[in-house]
């Protein structure tokens, strides 16, 4: 039953943010993920050699992203 009321709020939740839009008419998309994530996961050990973080000037703490300083061709292909 717990699983069904969390179901049922989800969808809301994501039907709620498919609906907002600004005064200047710029839309939100939304998607759920259905994936569980693992916690306490550690990254790699050359992590930060390889990725640069790019934070926002408004809300460096919650906006940022992670970019690549180069790609990694191991990532793309499979022995």
């Amino acid at each position: 039953m717990f699983l069904f009321i969390k179901n049922l709020l989800t969808d809301k939740s994501n039907d709620l943010m498919a609906e907002a839009k600004t005064s200047t008419g710029l839309k939100v998309f939304s998607y759920i993920l259905d994936k569980t994530f693992e916690t306490g996961r550690k990254y790699a050990d050359d992590f930060k050699e390889n990725m640069k973080i790019k934070f926002d000037e408004y809300l460096p703490k919650w906006n940022y992203v992670a970019v690549p300083t180069e790609p990694v061709v191991s990532d793309f292909i499979k022995s």
